[in-house]
């Protein structure tokens, strides 16, 4: 073992001195069937102090069949079999040499040790005896691989990973580079892969699986792998076919600042189908353009079912559990499935991010074609999210834009979660046409929010206003259900705030429902100047259909001790506004398009209270959610007779306001634990008391 003084340069000549018999492999004959007859030289180009083993002259045993596949009982032989798909990358296929061989099968007999791996070793920092040059480095694995079982230990490749600036085309490494075939039934232990130059991939098993019928099934992993400017996964790089019944312990990192990563436990960046795989391993990746997950780094068609993370994910700008980014587009391209899934996966690891959102299962998930849909379904969270901008136990930012739909169902998130915007299932939705559904979801975990809070999604952005289009867009919230806490500024038990930008000869494109949603949880508004309601914060869209229908509220709604000092009333009353509010419904926070308003400034128009012809619809709601705060619906006074504060609470409706043309009807819908139906007191009273 030595101390690396040099960058090793991959690269190898070949002279061929005979061609291999063309009986070889083709005939009963074991003489023929074991040996390549072939009397050639192989030899790897050495930089530094790095050697590549020798590659054996024959294989164990085999006929190269599925009955009877070439047998490999150690590291020279194995060096052989990439050696083979070399030789083909000079020539091709067909070539009598190689054809043997090409679509061969083969099988491990033994375990194998590339170089042996002691205790405490470190090999960023010493070299040992061996590299490796990944089979099918340059032209691909076109075969069948069975490990049957076996270990492959100390597998080391180390490129120009110090040469940050490199730009060279890239290229797949692992123990395979490219695969166009089947591997299956391989451990892979204690491996250390560091790799740099432009646009590669990286994975334990295989750097890229290249086909939708190639297949990587049963592999496990065990290695610490070290990424520049490339797609890494713990087991293949970057994705077509399909991953199952893999995974991986150890460590993968993602070191360039600058590039847009797909760092992953099991796949980089996948368009293929990964099931039944588990990461224990920790993911990171430096770049602040990232995208980081436990099972893929970026989801991007087919689809991801029954995996699960145990391991640690941070840094990247998207972060979570299962996956980074999901982002399904047809921009560059035709996908196969025209979908991308999340279905049945488990994150209970610490997912965080200093970049934007981070969510157990995803942290973005974005459509941007009519034609595609992304739906996550059956997932559970529970596991630590951390960001600095939309936090969410399953998702942290979702943006609709196209037809085909996003559908959220049954997934559910026990952890407590804390943010900017942050929420049990969904952060921030940024909405501008097309539908999505958001069904049965729950959240048992206590959420606290520096803005924008809720059980369930707490920031809905609704912006389908573009003139060029008549698209719909169509929110729902159904059946869902909160238990936990929300601490926030503006908020809500089952979601936060529908924030509309849409002019109003567009709002009626805009339907919003939310059917049948619970919430048996206190909240507990931070804000001098907030609002927070039981099932909703907000509501409020300009000519829009909203509904809100048999849903039930309980809990508490309180609010932090007054802040009347001659300071605060001097800056925040005097120069901001005259005026600061407390708003609090057992249903609805508000009905208002905006999320920053001065309460004594708003029109008053009696005549859109419970107005028959409105698009504002609440009917058949109940709530028993009571109000924590000093003299309820009265004016709050500095010591110099100053207003101040105005606590607006209503067992249905806390504030509501007509500047903008608003009106709402309130039907078949009751409340306790308050004195009016409707906190504005100015104004018509809704609802029943009970």
């Amino acid at each position: 073992m030595m101390r690396k003084q040099h960058t090793l340069i991959l690269l190898f000549v070949i002279t061929i001195t005979c061609a291999i018999n063309m009986s070889c492999g083709k005939s009963n004959d074991e003489t023929a069937s074991n040996s390549l007859t072939a009397d050639y030289e192989y030899v790897f180009l050495e930089v530094g102090e790095q050697k590549f083993i020798q590659p054996a002259e024959q294989f164990a045993g085999g006929a190269g069949t599925e009955e009877d596949p070439y047998k490999i009982s150690n590291a020279a032989e194995l060096a052989l079999l990439g050696q083979i798909y070399e030789i083909e990358a000079e020539t091709d296929p067909g070539d009598e040499r190689v054809a043997p061989y090409y679509k061969a099968y083969y099988i491990l007999t033994d375990d194998i040790v590339i170089n042996e791996v002691a205790d405490g070793e470190d090999w960023s920092d010493i070299t040992p005896e061996y590299a490796w040059l990944p089979i099918g480095f340059h032209s691909g694995f076109h075969g069948v691989f069975d490990g049957d079982g076996h270990t492959v230990s100390g597998l080391y490749i180390y490129t120009n990973y110090s040469e940050r600036n490199d730009t060279s085309t890239g290229n797949s490494y692992g123990l395979f580079g490219i695969n166009y075939g089947t591997i299956k039934n391989i451990n892979l232990d204690k491996a250390y892969i560091c790799v740099g130059g432009y646009s590669s991939d990286v994975g334990g098993i295989a750097g890229t699986s290249s086909l939708a019928d190639n297949s990587i099934v049963n592999c496990n992993v065990n290695a610490d792998i070290y990424c520049y400017n490339a797609e890494c996964g713990g087991v293949v790089g970057t994705n077509k076919g399909i991953v199952s019944d893999c995974s991986f312990s150890g460590t993968v990192n993602a070191l360039q600042e600058q590039w847009i990563h797909s760092t992953g436990g099991i796949v980089g960046y996948n368009t293929g189908s990964i099931s039944r795989c588990t990461n224990n391993g920790v993911i990171t990746c430096v770049s602040a353009n990232g995208s980081v997950g436990g099972i893929a780094g970026t989801h991007n068609d087919n689809e991801i079912r029954e995996c699960k993370n145990n391991g640690i994910c941070s840094g990247g700008d998207d972060v979570g559990g299962i996956v980074g980014d999901v982002f399904l587009s047809s921009i560059g391209g035709e996908f196969m499935s025209k979908r991308a899934d999340i279905i049945d996966c488990i994150n209970s690891a610490f997912v965080s991010t200093n970049g934007s959102n981070a969510g157990g299962i995803t942290g973005n998930c974005m459509l941007d074609d009519s034609e595609y849909k992304i739906t996550i379904s059956g997932c559970n969270n529970s596991g630590i999210i951390m960001a600095t901008g939309k936090t969410g136990g399953i998702i942290g930012l979702v943006s609709l834009c196209g037809k085909g739909g996003v559908t959220i169902s049954n997934c559910n998130n026990s952890a407590d979660l804390g943010g900017e915007v942050s929420s049990g299932i969904i952060g921030t939705a940024n909405d501008m046409f097309g539908t999505m559904i958001i069904s049965d979801c729950y959240n048992s975990g206590q959420i606290t929010a520096e803005l924008y809070g809720a059980g369930i999604v707490a920031e809905n952005n609704l912006m389908a206003w573009n003139d060029d289009k008549e698209d719909p867009l169509n929110v729902t919230i159904s059946g869902c259900k909160n238990t936990g806490t929300v601490t926030t500024m503006r908020g809500g038990g089952v979601a936060g705030v529908f924030v509309s930008t849409i002019p109003a000869e567009y709002g009626n494109r805009v339907t919003v429902i939310l059917e049948n949603d619970v919430n048996n949880a206190d909240i507990h508004c931070t804000s001098d100047n907030g609002f927070v309601g039981g099932i909703a914060g907000n509501l409020g869209v300009m000519n829009g259909n909203i509904l809100v229908k048999d849903s039930y509220a309980s809990g508490v709604i309180s609010y932090p001790e007054l802040n009347i000092d001659e300071e605060t009333v001097g800056i925040t009353v005097k120069e901001i506004r005259p005026e600061l509010s407390r708003i609090g419904g057992g249903i609805l926070g508000m009905v208002d398009t905006g999320i920053f308003f001065s309460t004594n400034n708003d029109g008053m128009d009696e005549s859109q209270v419970n107005n028959p012809d409105a698009k504002t619809i609440i009917t058949g709601c109940h709530s028993d959610m009571s109000f924590i705060a000093p003299e309820e619906n009265e004016y709050v006074y500095t010591d110099d007779g100053t207003p101040v504060y105005m606590n607006y609470f209503g067992g249905i409706i806390g504030f509501y306001s007509d500047k903008t043309g608003l009106a709402f009807l309130v039907e078949d819908s009751t409340y306790s634990g308050c004195n009016r139906g409707l906190g504005k007191t100015s104004l018509p009273d809704v609802g029943m008391r009970q």
